[in-house]
């Protein structure tokens, strides 16, 4: 036998690619899709620490901007859909406009679940809005960011010189009566 011949019969090319190999590399390509799609995923969605210190910077613009320009500053937290919005105050001989200025909508790893105001008000479904003026805000604000399942972070809003702190877990600045029942006294409620 010829060494030619012995090779072409050993080492015979086939056609094509048997069942198992093509099973083999389709579930590779999808494991593959799989990753890379979760990677890229968690790469263009904001995490919730992002969307919290966003929402801390628009607090402290709405405050600052009301101050500035001397009008008042609404922002529309909507619990419903997920988002806020900001507007200006402009008053007229016509009367008052609301021009809306900025609106975002949040990612749904990080919602805004609930909003607490001074009196201890619970918020979770609705429009809430938030009033800056250019003496400060309406009234402390506590706005609980998290998922489906718990509370990530609060950020509170207080009153007068638009300071805005942030807190890991579930924390509201709330109102308490003094034994007296004349004064009262401002206390973190920490609902962990």
């Amino acid at each position: 036998m010829s060494l030619k011949k012995l090779t072409t019969t050993r080492f015979k090319l086939r056609k094509g690619m048997t069942l198992v190999e093509t099973v083999v590399v389709v579930m590779i390509v999808s494991i593959l899709v799989v990753y890379i799609s979760t990677a890229l995923l968690s790469f263009i969605r904001p995490s919730p620490a992002d969307t919290v210190d966003k929402f801390k910077e628009t607090l402290k613009y709405c405050y600052r901007l009301a101050m500035i320009h001397n009008q008042a500053v609404i922002l529309k937290v909507n619990l419903d859909e997920n988002k806020y919005s900001a507007f200006r105050v402009i008053r007229s001989e016509e009367g008052i406009e609301e021009k809306k200025f900025l609106e975002i909508g949040l990612p749904s790893n990080a919602r805004i679940k609930k909003i607490i105001d001074l009196r201890g008000v619970n918020y979770d479904t609705g429009i809430v809005n938030v009033p800056f003026t250019y003496t400060g805000v309406a009234e402390d604000f506590s706005f609980h960011f998290g998922n489906d399942s718990q509370v990530v972070r609060s950020v509170i809003l207080y009153k007068y010189n638009g300071k805005v702190i942030v807190k890991p877990g579930e924390v509201s600045r709330v109102a308490k009566e003094n034994q007296a029942g004349s004064t009262i006294d401002l206390e973190e409620d920490s609902n962990n």
